[in-house]
């Protein structure tokens, strides 16, 4: 098993174990943004999120999809659904760019294919930072999804961290 495959899994693991810590925290009543059990929260999302940015960076396709997910998630839902409040957003940026930079190249799997589209319906605005990202802008433009979203052939969700969790629940929605 290969150092990036081990890293994977226990980010999952992590982010598992992240999103219990969150449901607790949702039922409490009273808590804040600022509650420490909210900022502890946040910051181990900003970890994770790093470390998957940082594995993006090394060519890992996998953590590359689920960092931009978190990064995408912490703009479309509230803080106290997602647990994300605050990213690096250097960390994000250089995501931003590899991500631009396969758009150019066309060097995009099937998962990213259909991913970035998706992304960009919901949130147009957080990929348009004046003209930084224009091949991923003009990809997501030629490619915008119409109707329901499909699952798409041989698509696993398990062991995804929250961005597992979200897709399961998106195609679990569009097949009733």
């Amino acid at each position: 098993m290969s150092d990036a495959f081990k890293s994977l899994v226990s980010l999952a693991a992590r982010e598992t174990r992240l999103d219990a810590r969150l449901v607790a925290a949702t039922v409490k009543p009273g808590l804040t943004q600022e509650s420490p059990e909210y900022r502890s929260i946040f910051a181990d999302y900003k970890a994770i999120h790093g470390e998957y940015v940082d594995l993006a960076v090394g060519g890992n396709e996998e953590a590359l999809k689920r960092a931009l997910f978190l990064q995408w998630y912490r703009v479309t839902e509230p803080w106290y659904l997602c647990g994300l409040a605050e990213l690096d957003t250097s960390a994000e940026h250089r995501l931003l760019l590899l991500v631009d930079k396969l758009c150019a190249a066309n060097h995009l799997d099937e998962e990213l294919r259909w991913m970035l589209p998706y992304y960009y319906l919901i949130a147009d605005y957080y990929f348009q930072h004046e003209g930084q990202y224009s091949s991923l802008v003009a990809y997501c433009h030629a490619y915008l999804p119409r109707g329901c979203i499909q699952k798409p052939i041989g698509f696993v969700g398990d062991g995804r961290g929250h961005m597992g969790d979200y897709w399961k629940s998106i195609f679990k929605s569009s097949s009733t």
